[in-house]
């Protein structure tokens, strides 16, 4: 295997650029060097690049199968020594036993699934490997055998998410995965957007709709994905594809879906709110790339919202920008759309009551995800107290100001989002 014929790729190259990069030649002339070796482009790794790329900015080299391909994950500033002693001490490194792809997670919609893990594991030499279940999380919701490489899922009597650790082995290596499989109860409401239908009972807002992905899909032919949306052109800015619906249980059920993510690693990304609450995702990660995941969240009967919104920063793009949902398990029935009134606009509403005599609620509202500052000011200009400084969600907002350690007379207030000041004017009495 010659040296002179590896592939190599910047995956997260330094910061100021994103791997889109690669495909200008500003990139190449300036990373270049006089390297011996063809830089690869995103599309000539393809899925390579989403298994092994790293969103950190540490040196790590990579060997996929036995097609030479090599992924730098920061290629920046290194020589061509360096890279040539990275490649041999990889190829001394690397081992009989492969894995070819990551475990993925599973909707298991029949009585039974099986799985070749043949598919996913090999070895150079055509060794034999053996399988075996490591740990499962609850084997009422499925049980796993296996057959040689061919692992059985049987649905169990209960419903919900169970993780499974399987280990693959010869007979001096081992690699060890895990991965969750998900089971709706027969009568669950699940929407698959199979129908290709993008706008009964869903609400769209922001700068894209989502529509319908026929490219990439958990189960079945297709998602829903979020619109294209261009980086903010201000400073603070921030632009989003949001998707909403409602709807009505009459028992205490659970609302869950798969997602994907491919996004700016904590910077853009993908977040939840449940009844106008914000929720964190089971494994938090909100950002960067995350294959299809599940998450499931119970709720108690009566009427509840979720919305799903995926939004963007002015630092670039990186990845495929966007967010895909699929498999949504709705508890009860989708209700109408109209029952949910959201923030068109910031908007610094006032403060009641007013004059007031000793508290009072400054009540405002955000259309975006913003830098927030809220201040009070005397009659002179001079401050007197910060009762915000954050970064909040899209939503209406009270916030109270005591005013018992001040005098009594004229006070104004100012909330700052990013570009946009506004200011309002309280009269306290002692």
């Amino acid at each position: 295997m010659g040296l002179d014929s590896i592939y190599f790729l910047g995956a997260t190259p330094s910061p100021g650029y994103t791997d889109k990069d690669l495909n200008r030649e500003y990139w190449r002339n300036i990373y270049d060097m006089g390297l011996k070796y063809q830089i690869s482009n995103y599309n000539e790794l393809g899925k390579e690049m989403s298994m092994f790329s790293t969103t950190q900015y540490t040196p790590q080299l990579v060997i996929i199968g036995q097609d030479s391909k090599i992924v730098f994950s920061h290629f920046g500033y290194i020589r061509e020594d360096d890279i040539r002693i990275e490649i041999r001490k990889a190829l001394d490194e690397f081992g009989n036993l492969q894995q070819v792809s990551k475990l993925g997670n599973i909707y298991l919609n029949t009585s039974k699934r099986i799985i070749d893990l043949n598919d996913d594991f090999t070895t150079i030499n055509s060794e034999p490997i053996s399988y075996e279940i490591v740990s499962i999380s609850d084997e009422t919701i499925v049980t796993p055998s296996f057959n040689n490489s061919q692992l059985t899922l049987t649905k169990g009597i209960n419903t919900g998410i169970s993780n499974i650790k399987i280990k693959a082995a010869t007979s001096s290596e081992t690699k060890i995965d895990s991965f969750d499989v998900m089971i709706y109860p027969i009568s669950a409401n699940v929407i698959g957007f199979e129908t290709g239908n993008m706008y009964d009972h869903w609400f769209h807002e922001g700068d894209a709709d989502w529509y319908i992905d026929t490219e990439t899909a958990f189960s079945g032919l297709n998602s829903a994905r979020s619109g294209y949306i261009e980086t903010p052109n201000v400073s603070a800015g921030v632009t989003y594809s949001l998707l909403r619906t409602t709807f009505e249980s009459v028992v205490d059920d659970t609302l869950a879906f798969a997602y994907k993510i491919s996004s700016q690693y904590e910077s853009d990304g993908f977040e939840i709110m449940i009844d106008e609450r914000w929720v964190d995702f089971p494994d938090s990660r909100w950002s960067g790339e995350v294959d299809w995941s599940f998450a499931e969240y119970p709720l108690k009967a009566g009427k509840h919202s979720i919305e799903w919104d995926y939004f963007k920063y002015e630092y670039d793009q990186s990845g495929k920008d966007a967010a895909w949902l699929d498999i949504i398990k709705i508890p009860g029935v989708i209700t109408s759309i109209e029952e949910i009134v959201v923030p068109s606009e910031t908007q610094l509403i006032g403060n009641y009551p007013n004059p007031f005599n000793g508290t009072t609620s400054i009540n405002y509202k955000l259309a975006n995800l913003s830098d927030v500052k809220l201040s009070v000011f005397n009659m002179k200009g001079e401050f007197v107290s910060e009762l915000v400084n954050e970064k909040q969600n899209r939503g209406e907002y009270n916030v109270n100001f005591n005013a018992f350690n001040v005098n009594s007379g004229v006070y104004f207030y100012r909330l700052e989002t990013g570009l946009e000041v506004q200011t309002g004017k309280m009269i306290y009495l002692k």
